[in-house]
């Protein structure tokens, strides 16, 4: 699997999709009773599925590591219905994505197709206050009658120059061929004698939040900015934690 998704990630060029910056994309909110499935290439949509997931990655911290998606089907009919972008989703998260997937809630539809592994996280809801058993109204967006959240949503749109890393060749490679050499020395037999179990998992932990540490700091070398790091306050910051307010 993990070859498999190797050679996937080389085939759809994510690197070059993580450098692609957000107000570039053809679409920014897909909202499905709006959806027509034939309005645009199914290359779209998946190119923004991949987007979606890769700018997720962002937000994710430990313990938090999957994500949860809210389809919206209010509104929704038969002419809504694509079943090829819902079995693209299946297979990005089986096979490319695997384990990143927490939750998917079905609000305001049901969904008689799903396979059964999938399925298992799947949760339908009807009403506003049946979404706050899944997730907090402190978290739902103003458009939900259970929402204690009132801040209405805003793009922002890319700074001039907020990219600029992505251009130095130079300063990447140099910042990844060091950090490549941290990462094969850390926690290695040479660098650390072995201890007890007790003392081996704080080095793993240790390892794990040095690694992190470090993909971030290539992190503005390979990816994009989005409008959660032009945010004010800033809700992604710049060492890889994460900010809501």
């Amino acid at each position: 699997m993990l070859f498999k998704a190797f050679k996937w990630r080389l085939h759809k060029d994510i690197s070059a999709l993580k450098y692609s910056s957000d107000d570039k994309l053809d679409s920014h909110y897909l909202n499905v009773r709006l959806h027509k499935p034939n309005a645009q290439p199914a290359k779209t949509l998946e190119k923004l599925t991949v987007y979606v997931m890769e700018t997720g990655c962002v937000h994710l911290e430990y313990p938090v590591e999957t994500v949860c998606l809210v389809f919206d089907l209010t509104g929704f009919s038969l002419a809504n219905m694509d079943f090829n972008m819902f079995k693209y989703l299946a297979t990005v998260f089986e096979a490319y994505y695997p384990e990143s997937l927490g939750r998917i809630i079905i609000h305001g539809a049901s969904f008689p197709w799903l396979d059964p592994i999938v399925a298992a996280k799947v949760y339908f809801t009807c009403s506003d206050n049946e979404l706050t058993q899944c997730i907090d109204a402190n978290y739902l967006p103003v458009q939900y009658k259970s929402s204690r959240d009132k801040d209405k949503y805003k793009y922002i749109r890319a700074q001039p120059g907020e990219n600029r890393r992505l251009e130095d060749t130079k300063a990447k490679e140099k910042l990844f061929e060091a950090l490549t050499r941290e990462w094969i020395t850390v926690g290695t037999p040479e660098a650390k004698p072995a201890g007890t179990e007790a003392e081996i998992k704080v080095e793993r932990e240790q390892v794990a939040k040095d690694l992190c540490v470090a993909f971030f700091k290539i992190n503005p070398y390979i990816r994009a900015c989005n409008m959660f790091h032009r945010s004010t306050p800033q809700v992604a910051q710049d060492d890889g934690s994460v900010k809501w307010t």
